[in-house]
């Protein structure tokens, strides 16, 4: 836990992921998280596991993506993810039951938010703008993959090339 995430700052130095997370029952709260490498797949923090919470940090200016979810049963709440070069947010890889909640995405290179190949996530209370293209982007989220019910609820999406978009996905 770091004391304020204005001032507690993991800076990645502009090379590989920053923080990796692959253990169950994680709590991580109050941190700023920049400058990953930018390779396709690096990020700022790469959630890989299941019942964690992500709380009040700022995910910004990381050289690819954010923040990548995959696992299930996590709660992300009362972050800011912006300036990413790539995706704010991806959850994906048959992730599921994870809750983001009150953050903000906005000035992320692609999408806010993508969900992709993932089911029954919920996202309350965020707003997501002005992105590089989608507010949030669904990715092969149909009930024809066994991927959909995820959830949206009470959002702002604004000033995004588009607001939400689906790709091959319904029952969303």
């Amino acid at each position: 836990m770091g004391e304020d995430k204005n001032t507690t700052i993991i800076d990645g130095g502009g090379t590989g992921d920053i923080i990796s997370i692959t253990d169950d029952w994680v709590n991580i709260s109050g941190f700023t998280v920049t400058n990953s490498g930018n390779e396709t797949y690096y990020k700022g923090i790469g959630l890989y596991s299941n019942n964690c919470s992500i709380s009040d940090c700022n995910i910004s200016y990381n050289n690819a993506h954010g923040f990548i979810l995959i696992g299930a049963n996590n709660k992300i709440s009362h972050c800011a993810i912006s300036h990413n070069a790539y995706q704010g947010l991806l959850i994906t890889a048959s992730s599921y039951n994870n809750n983001i909640s009150d953050c903000i995405m906005n000035s992320n290179g692609w999408s806010g938010i993508c969900i992709a190949i993932s089911s029954n996530n919920t996202i309350f209370n965020c707003a997501s703008l002005m992105n590089g293209f989608y507010g949030v982007h669904f990715y092969n989220c149909s009930s024809a993959y066994g991927n959909d019910k995820n959830k949206i609820t009470n959002c702002q999406f604004a000033n995004n090339d588009v607001g939400v978009y689906l790709y091959y996905s319904t029952n969303n």
